[in-house]
C-alpha cells in the first residue's frame, strides 16, 4: 500500500485560489460506519477506510481526491510499473508523487512530466516535490492536451477522476488512443481504477441478461 502525505501538510487547511486542502481525522468508529455503509450499498470492500489523519483537496470546493486506504490501493499497480520517463495526468496532493521518490533514489525513476488543469492545485502542491524529483508540472487539461510527436515515455498514468464512475471509461478510451504512440518500447499504460470499472460493467451486463 502507498505512503500519505498528511505529513507534508501541517497547516489543518491549506489554500490556494479555487484550492484547499484540509486535514482531517477518523476515528475508530467513524471508520467502522462508514465501512459498513459503503459494504451495504456499494458492494465492495474497496472503498475501506481506517482510523487515522489523512488529507482532503478540494477545487472550487468539490471533493478531488484524499490520502486514504482506497486511494493509496488504488494507485499502487501504477507505482509498481513506473519505471524510466513517467508521464502522470492529475496532480492531485502529490500521493503519487510521495511514492515515487524511492523509485527515483533507487535509479527506476528518472523523470516525471505530470499534467494539471488547475495552476491553483499546482501552486499549492508541486513546490513539496521539486527539490526531491526530477519534477516537471504542467498546467494543461489532458482531456484537450494534444501532445507531440516527440513525446515518449516509458510509464503513463491517467488519474484525473474525482469519483468512481462507469462514464470515465470513455475518458479512459479517448486519452489511451491518443496517447499510445507515445509509448516507447516496453511502456505500461493505465488508468486510476479503469480495470475495477470494466469488470463492474461487465458483470452488470451478465446481470442484465441473466
Amino acid at each position: 500500500m502507498l505512503h500519505g502525505v498528511v505529513k507534508n501538510f501541517a497547516e489543518e487547511i491549506t489554500t490556494q485560489g479555487i484550492a484547499k486542502i484540509k486535514r482531517f481525522h477518523i476515528s475508530k468508529e467513524e471508520a467502522q460506519a462508514f465501512n459498513l455503509r459503503k459494504l451495504m450499498s456499494f458492494g465492495s470492500g474497496i472503498k475501506r477506510v481506517e482510523e487515522g489523519d489523512y488529507v482532503k483537496l478540494y477545487v472550487n470546493n468539490k471533493l478531488m481526491m484524499s490520502d486514504t486506504r482506497m486511494e493509496r490501493i488504488t494507485n499502487t499497480e501504477f507505482i509498481r510499473n513506473a519505471h524510466g520517463e513517467v508521464m502522470i495526468a492529475g496532480l492531485g496532493i502529490g500521493l503519487i508523487l510521495e511514492n515515487l521518490i524511492p523509485l527515483y533514489e533507487k535509479g527506476e525513476v528518472t523523470k516525471i512530466v505530470v499534467y494539471e488543469k488547475y495552476q491553483d492545485v499546482i501552486d499549492l502542491v508541486a513546490h513539496r516535490y521539486t527539490d526531491r524529483l526530477p519534477l516537471e508540472v504542467r498546467c494543461e487539461d489532458i482531456m484537450t492536451y494534444k501532445p507531440s510527436k516527440e513525446e515518449k515515455y516509458d510509464t503513463l498514468y491517467f488519474d484525473i477522476w474525482p469519483d468512481i464512475c462507469e462514464d470515465n471509461l470513455k475518458d479512459i478510451r479517448v486519452l489511451h488512443n491518443r496517447w499510445k504512440s507515445h509509448k516507447k518500447e516496453g511502456a505500461w499504460m493505465g488508468s486510476w481504477m479503469a480495470d475495477f470499472l470494466r469488470k463492474r460493467r461487465t458483470s452488470e451486463r451478465r446481470s442484465y441478461y441473466f
